[in-house]
């Protein structure tokens, strides 16, 4: 992980996302999703944010609003000191050398008629033409060898493959461009467990040799408490709790955060029953009349660098 004096790789600022709900034969807009609200961070190289909650609390969206596949509603983001906003399409292209992300289904990932050459050299097609056909084999297959395959399977195909091979695939794809920041959107959720520990394992040593900075999505507390070294909480499109991964899980301070390491199961007989029961609430809906916005209670300093909203 960087250095306290070292420049953040990515300052995300006031984030929001809202999509229209449309109605009636003119299609008018009558409501809003509010799906990312008022989201800030920063991110520092070789570190790894854990982004987590529950299925459409809108970590996923976060994700995608990052790298620019969806536009966001309002806020500023920043990578590597340079705002995003607004950038072309050129610029924007250019941006995503240092931003790339790995998707969570590996086999929706690869393009079947592609072979493995092909997928994992599409993005240095884009950006970097010059390259000649042997050039671009030899990247790949230096690339393939660092996610752990052989050379040989680059003239094979996606379906020749098990699944986690396919995600080793997805994250040589990525490293392709040299980014400095990857988007990892439950990049293990779809692999057997044995198999999670080894793609897990993989992109920590990527992380040590190669100072990448994550933003690490998933609703596994497991596998959060893991990988990140520092955990956002969200809740209603709204980060809620922010701190170290030890302080937000060893000192959980906003009742959702409670909640969630709450129904994390406990495998050993002997231990259940032994946290204090915590009361299940349904989560409200994120759609809203026009109007009509949520109130977003600023995060307060409850321990030096671990942050949380009020209690409502």
């Amino acid at each position: 992980m960087a250095g306290d004096g070292e420049a953040p790789v990515l300052v995300v600022d006031r984030l929001v996302k809202r999509f229209p709900v449309r109605k009636g034969l003119l299609r008018r807009t009558v409501a809003q999703v509010h799906a990312v609200e008022d989201v800030s961070f920063m991110l520092a190289r070789g570190e790894t944010l854990g982004l987590v909650g529950e299925s459409g609390c809108g970590k996923s969206t976060t994700g995608r609003t990052l790298m620019r596949l969806i536009e966001p509603t309002a806020g500023s983001i920043a990578i590597a000191g340079r705002a995003v906003d607004g950038l072309g399409r050129t610029a924007l292209r250019a941006m995503r050398r240092d931003i790339q992300m790995i998707f969570q289904d590996p086999y929706a990932s690869l393009n079947p008629r592609l072979s493995v050459l092909q997928s994992v050299t599409e993005p240095l097609a884009i950006h970097e033409p010059a390259l000649s056909r042997d050039e671009r084999r030899e990247r790949a297959g230096a690339l393939l060898e660092r996610v752990g395959l052989a050379r040989d399977c680059l003239d094979r195909y996606p379906h020749q493959f098990s699944g986690g091979q396919r995600q080793r695939l997805c994250i040589a794809r990525a490293l392709s461009l040299k980014p400095r920041i990857i988007i990892a959107d439950e990049p293990v959720s779809a692999l057997d467990v044995s198999i999670r520990a080894q793609v897990l394992d993989l992109m920590q040593e990527l992380q040590r040799d190669l100072g990448l900075a994550y933003v690490f999505i998933s609703h596994d507390m497991a596998v959060i408490e893991r990988m990140s070294h520092r955990v956002a909480v969200m809740y209603l499109g709204q980060i809620v709790e922010l701190g170290s991964a030890d302080s937000v899980l060893r000192r959980p301070a906003h009742p959702y955060t409670r909640r969630l390491l709450a129904s994390v199961p406990i495998p050993d007989p002997a231990l259940r029953g032994s946290r204090p029961a915590i009361e299940a609430r349904e989560i409200p809906s994120p759609v809203r009349k026009l109007g009509d916005p949520p109130v977003v209670a600023p995060l307060v300093e409850i321990a030096p660098g671990h942050f949380a909203q009020a209690a409502a």
